[in-house]
């Protein structure tokens, strides 16, 4: 690549990583080879002492995420645009043309980066990798006329990495030197991609919905009708058969969808209601969308759900404990391990106990299933972390466009009665998980991510407007101040 320029924080006062003067900001750790360093403007576009222009170059190729020392961060792709749903992974591997590979591995970088973010106010394991990404973007940007496209840029969901970066509410404060420099570069590059780009970057959304609705995540699936109780019901235009049990391996734990109506059109399940899908010799898949989930010892899971009719508990199942079937959670399940939008496959489980009860006083049936998940698969704790951020950003498109629809065909006043019902049912989703949250679930400690609630409530915000958010804003543990370590 030559020589290039990059914006670094100085230390304030103190040499930074011990490194000796001819390297003051310990460029060669990194791979780089200090040259000069010239005054620069701050972010707030003052002269700064503390900001350096600093001219370097690599002391090795560098190389943008998506090379042959890249292959880690293909197994941690979002499965958006890249990666979607219906789509084998070898199958998707064959596809994929080199430009493809490298947006997927752009993508797993920006991913990582912004759920690291959210859940910890760092950068995370890969700051080094970002920060020379960047570097090369901008360098190339500004100087070398090799721009990256904005295919790359609205596929990789770079917008939205430059937004995370710029967020003051996800830094720590102080705000440390690597992460300074980070945002440093992240400024110079939206202001050069808004200006290259123009309309396409401000209307970057609506690009991206186009693309979810023509043959994306939203493809072959239509708005179908809003219920008496505020329930939305979509529609699979075309289906492919859903597969027996036996054939579970053309799908893989963690394979994520906006709504059971997706599922419906992908095959993993029959049907695009909340029931069992019969199979030849057995139930093929289950969807939990509702309900609620409690955990139990050796990797069994009770699940229950009480209901006024006794078509919705599940009779079919009666007949099938000892039986594998697929388990798929929604977000409207309450459960520490339910995603938090979105549909989300979960693996392969075995039916251990089916019990049904009715109480006479209420009049209420109570199903309680007990099932154990099948091991030698991707574990649980992992799972979690989907949706990943890029699906978040789809999801949160997804909720915008289906308002839209509800205030088109029905009017204002029943796209608000719908609005403040879905906020009333989240509210009452993140008190249950305030008070159920674990220390340790299935021998996986899932507390030292801090993951769960912090996402949760950063959700909320994305689906409420900005000037109602401090208004409805939902209480939640991790809003009370850290005591200091």
């Amino acid at each position: 690549m030559g020589i290039v320029r990059i914006s670094r924080l100085q230390s304030q006062g103190r040499t930074w990583n011990n490194s000796p003067p001819d390297d003051p900001l310990g460029l060669a750790e990194d791979g780089w080879e200090f040259l000069e360093s010239n005054p620069r403007d701050s972010l707030d576009g003052t002269r700064s002492p503390d900001i350096s222009l600093l001219i370097a170059k690599p002391l090795t190729p560098i190389t943008r995420p998506g090379g042959p020392g890249d292959a880690e961060l293909s197994d941690r792709t979002s499965g958006s645009e890249m990666s979607d749903s219906s789509v084998s992974l070898n199958t998707a591997m064959n596809m994929e043309t080199p430009h493809d590979r490298e947006i997927r591995s752009i993508l797993a970088l920006s991913d990582s980066v912004r759920a690291s973010l959210t859940e910890n106010l760092s950068l995370g394991s890969d700051t080094i990798r970002l920060t020379q990404f960047l570097n090369s973007v901008l360098a190339d940007e500004v100087h070398d006329g090799r721009s990256l496209s904005f295919d790359t840029l609205l596929k990789a969901h770079l917008d939205k990495l430059l937004q995370d970066l710029l967020d003051p509410l996800k830094k720590p404060d102080p705000v440390p030197g690597t992460i300074f420099a980070v945002m440093t570069a992240a400024k110079s590059l939206e202001k050069s991609w808004r200006a290259r780009f123009k309309e396409r970057y401000a209307d970057i959304d609506k690009r991206r919905l186009s693309a979810m609705l023509s043959n994306g995540a939203l493809r072959d699936v239509t708005f179908a009708a809003l219920s008496a109780d505020n329930v939305v019901t979509w529609k699979a235009k075309q289906v492919t058969p859903a597969c027996e049990v036996e054939d579970s391996y053309k799908f893989r734990p963690g394979q994520w969808w906006l709504n059971i109506s997706c599922a419906h059109r992908d095959g993993v399940v029959d049907n695009d209601q909340e029931k069992p899908t019969k199979g030849k010799y057995g139930i093929a898949a289950l969807p939990l969308l509702t309900g609620e989930e409690e955990s139990l010892e050796d990797r069994k899971i009770k699940y229950i759900r009480r209901s006024l009719h006794r078509a919705q508990m599940h009779i079919p199942l009666m007949s099938k404990v000892g039986c594998r079937m697929r388990i798929l959670r929604g977000y409207q399940l309450r459960s520490l391990f339910a995603p938090i939008g979105g549909v989300r496959y979960d693996g392969l489980y075995i039916l251990r106990q089916y019990g049904l009860k009715l109480d006479e006083f209420t009049e209420l049936y109570r199903l309680e299933l007990t099932m154990e998940r099948i091991e030698s698969q991707k574990p649980l704790a992992l799972l979690q972390r989907i949706p990943k951020p890029a699906q978040l950003d789809q999801w949160t498109l997804y909720q915008k466009f289906e308002k839209d629809k509800i205030t088109q065909m029905y009017g204002e006043t029943r796209s608000t009665q719908w609005y403040l019902t879905n906020q009333e049912e989240e509210a009452a989703r993140s008190r249950w998980h305030a008070d159920h949250n674990p220390s340790e679930e299935f021998g996986v400690d899932v507390s030292a991510d801090k993951f769960e609630p912090k996402r949760r409530r950063s959700l909320v915000r994305l689906s409420l407007p900005e000037d109602k958010w401090h208004a409805a804003r939902i209480k939640d543990p991790t809003d009370e101040p850290t005591p200091e370590r």
